[in-house]
């Protein structure tokens, strides 16, 4: 799980390979992204310029944003340098650096 920076909104990441956006004030489901990864979702991580990153048991991380105006969030990027399972993602406070933990 990830909590936006004002607190509105709740990340969570699923072994169902979706991530969703919840609204923390009645828990409502804003954003469910099916197939955001071939494996399980095990770790996510969110940026303070509105990036979410999701690390998976497929062994890549996802850098996704919502452009502005849009409604759900777009893939950026795909980090591939792991050689086995995603489990950890960490940003340092001034989101410059992401860490990931992986079983290599």
């Amino acid at each position: 799980l990830a909590l936006s920076q004002d607190g509105a909104q709740l990340y969570s990441a699923s072994w169902d390979r979706t991530f969703k956006v919840w609204q923390t004030k009645d828990f409502r489901c804003m954003e469910s992204m099916a197939g955001a990864h071939d494996d399980a979702i095990n770790a996510i991580a969110l940026s303070k310029d509105g990036h979410v990153y999701t690390g998976s048991a497929d062994r890549t991380i996802k850098v996704w944003k919502k452009k502005d105006g849009e409604r759900k969030h777009t893939l950026v990027t795909t980090l591939e340098k792991h050689r086995s399972a995603v489990n950890a993602l960490a940003l340092t406070t001034d989101g410059n650096v992401l860490y990931s933990g992986a079983c290599d």
